[in-house]
């Protein structure tokens, strides 16, 4: 039987959790860059200076996702060192269609594909980030042969949208919408063990 994990064990991995989630929110860093193809096949690199590096915000994305996913295993061995059911989780997830997400997503991040018990329809999967940043938190754009440098007034002026897209490609969630929500129903079940 697997050691009983302490209140503190489970806090340990939500303080992991929310300290990622933080930096994806800060956005800040050495640049964001990437390249776009136009529909006519020519490319455009474009740098959103101060940003957080892209491949770093996806690494922290999928981070956040496994850890909380990670966090159902904590806190049905909580619920058991405390003489409760450890089942009152896996039901939490089944109800709740963030967990059930959240559960999709990490899943299929670990392992590749969702090879067991999926909790949604949807085959979830996570798209690219998409950076949004309105005209008046420009502070200035640059036009080089490396390519197009955008330098936001405060790097909290840039929006991040993370598609949660569907089978069809379609999006079924924000990916930075869903990690809080899943923080705050973990939060919330600790409070009640």
């Amino acid at each position: 039987m697997p050691p009983a994990n302490t209140l503190a064990d489970v806090e340990e991995v939500l303080d992991r959790a929310r300290r990622l989630y933080g930096n994806l929110r800060a956005f800040k860093g050495e640049g964001a860059t990437w390249e776009y193809t136009f529909p006519d096949g020519i490319s455009e690199r474009y740098t959103i200076a101060g940003g957080m590096p892209i491949e770093r915000l996806m690494d922290d994305v999928r981070h956040v996702f496994i850890w909380l996913w990670a966090t159902k295993d904590y806190l049905k061995r909580v619920a058991t060192a405390r003489g409760r059911d450890p089942q009152i989780i896996e039901n939490l997830v089944d109800r709740t269609p963030a967990l059930c997400l959240l559960a999709d997503v990490s899943n299929q991040l670990k392992h590749g594909e969702l090879l067991r018990h999926r909790r949604t329809s949807d085959n979830p999967r996570l798209g690219e980030p998409v950076f949004t940043i309105s005209r008046d938190a420009v502070g200035k754009i640059s036009f080089s042969a490396e390519g197009i440098t955008i330098e936001p007034r405060e790097s909290s002026a840039v929006e991040i949208s993370y598609p949660v897209l569907d089978e069809s490609g379609n999006v079924v969630a924000d990916a930075i919408v869903l990690l809080q929500a899943a923080i705050g129903y973990w939060e919330k079940t600790l409070s009640e063990l």
